[in-house]
This record gives C-alpha cells, sequence and structure tokens, in this order.
C-alpha cells in the first residue's frame, strides 16, 4: 500500500477483502478484537473493529485504515500466521527408487524411525519400548512387523517407502492429534 492511501468505505473491495483477511486473523489470534466478515464491504462493523484496533495499539482513532494502521495490522498479522500457522514439516525419507532401511543399518533415519515408533507405542502397545539407538536392531524389526500387520502392509524386514509414509501418517494423526 503505498503511503498516503486509506481504505475507507469507498475502496477497492479487493484491497478491503485484503485488510479484512488480515484483521480477521488478528482478531482470531488475539481474542481481543471482534472478528469481521470478509466481503470487501468497508461498513460499521469493520469500521468498529478498526477504531478498537487503533485504540487498543494507541494509534489515532479514526476508523479510517490509514497507512499507520495498515502497517500494524499487516505486522501483528505476519507475528501471529508464524504462531499459529503448521510447522513445516521435514522429509528425511530418501527420495531415491528402490530405497530401503536394512536391518544392522546404523543411521539418524533409523533413530528418526525409532522416535515415531516409540511415540506410536501407545497405540500399538505391542511394541514395547523402542531403544533410541540409532540401529536397526531386532526391537525395531519386530516393532516394524507389528505396525505393517496392523496396517496391512506385507511384512518385510526392511522399511521402503509405503512403510514409512504410512509411519508418518499415523505419527502426525496422533502427536499432532487434539487432547
Amino acid at each position: 500500500m503505498a503511503d498516503g492511501i486509506y481504505y475507507d468505505i469507498n475502496s477497492e473491495p479487493d484491497r478491503v477483502r485484503a485488510f479484512q483477511k488480515m484483521l480477521r486473523a488478528v482478531s482470531l489470534a488475539s481474542g481481543t478484537l471482534p472478528p469481521v466478515a470478509v466481503d470487501g464491504v468497508y461498513g460499521d462493523g469493520m469500521e468498529a473493529a478498526v477504531r478498537q484496533y487503533q485504540a487498543e495499539k494507541r494509534l489515532p482513532i479514526t476508523g479510517v485504515v490509514d497507512p499507520d494502521t495498515w502497517r500494524a495490522v499487516e505486522a501483528d498479522y505476519d507475528k501471529y500466521g508464524a504462531e499459529t500457522s503448521a510447522p513445516l514439516g521435514i522429509a528425511p525419507f530418501p527420495n531415491l527408487c528402490g530405497y530401503r532401511i536394512i536391518c544392522g543399518e546404523r543411521s539418524n533415519l533409523v533413530l528418526i524411525l525409532q522416535i515415531m515408533l516409540e511415540a506410536l507405542c501407545a497405540v500399538y502397545d505391542e511394541f514395547g519400548t523402542i531403544p533410541l539407538t540409532g540401529i536397526y536392531d531386532t526391537r525395531t524389526t519386530r516393532a516394524i512387523h507389528c505396525f505393517q500387520r496392523r496396517n496391512f502392509i506385507a511384512e518385510s524386514d526392511c522399511v521402503d517407502k509405503s512403510t514409512w509414509d504410512a509411519l508418518a501418517r499415523q505419527y502426525n494423526l496422533r502427536t499432532n492429534a487434539p487432547e
């Protein structure tokens, strides 16, 4: 937004909508502002929310989105977006055709595998505890066999991409589930 331009009731709906999207996210994250509709209309409810935001931020209370108000809402939107968005995932399993984790392997990838298995012990109680050694040992193999059986995957001593993907899905479901 260029300095000197503000978005009042006569502004372009797309710009009003962009501001409303940011202000709505800020209002939901902060819990102090009334949520605004994202409809591109700068109506009375929008003006009231802008006034309240300006008061909370100790900006001039005009009900008009001036450059300072826009920048403040944008900064809060960026801050709350970073706090409330899902974290980026990692993809440690190599994207190589036919790659498998094999018995006896020592690696950080095996350690990640063991961490996922250990986290699923509450669901797959047959696993027992999984020592976090980074070595694909007998206990890890037994847990993988159990996991494969319970997820209708052909049992194998190796962890291929299909077993890894199923394990990652279960891990994500179980560890990120609301309590």
